[in-house]
C-alpha cells in the first residue's frame, strides 16, 4: 500500500512538472506580448522618444545603424527600435539592416503574431520618398 502511494504521489509530481514545461513557452509569451502591448504614445514616453510623428529621408535614417540607436525603414514607416535591442530574441541581429530598409526581413516566419502588434509602439514617422 505504501509503495502505491508513493507511486501515486511521483506520477501527480511529474505531471505537474511536465505540465510546468510544457505551459512555460505559452506562459512566457503571454505575458511578453502583455509587456509589449503599449501605445506608441505611452512607450514613447516612457522611452523618451519623441511623440511627435514626422518624416524622414532615407539618408536620416541611415544614421541609425548601432546599437546606440536601431531605427528601421519597413512599408516606408520608420520605427525607432533601439529600447527593444536588449530584449529582441534575435539578440543583435536587428543591427544587420539598422538604418535601412527591413520589411522584407521582418515579414518572415521568425516573426510570431505579437512582434506585428508591438512594432506600432516604436513608429516615429514616415519615409520620405
Amino acid at each position: 500500500m505504501e509503495n502505491l502511494l508513493l507511486s501515486i504521489v511521483v506520477a501527480i509530481l511529474l505531471a505537474v512538472g511536465m505540465s510546468l514545461v510544457i505551459l512555460y513557452p505559452a506562459l512566457s509569451a503571454r505575458a511578453e506580448h502583455g509587456r509589449m502591448s503599449k501605445s506608441g504614445v505611452e512607450n514613447a514616453a516612457v522611452k523618451g522618444k519623441p511623440t511627435e510623428k514626422r518624416n524622414y529621408t532615407a539618408e536620416e535614417v541611415s544614421k541609425h545603424n548601432s546599437a546606440e540607436s536601431v531605427w528601421l525603414i519597413i512599408k516606408n514607416k520608420i520605427y525607432d527600435v533601439t529600447p527593444y535591442l536588449d530584449e529582441h530574441p534575435g539578440g543583435e541581429s536587428m543591427l544587420n539592416n539598422a538604418g535601412g530598409e527591413n520589411t522584407k526581413g521582418f515579414y518572415g516566419p521568425q516573426h510570431p503574431a505579437w512582434a506585428y502588434e508591438r512594432l506600432d509602439s516604436y513608429y516615429i514617422g514616415d519615409l520620405i520618398q
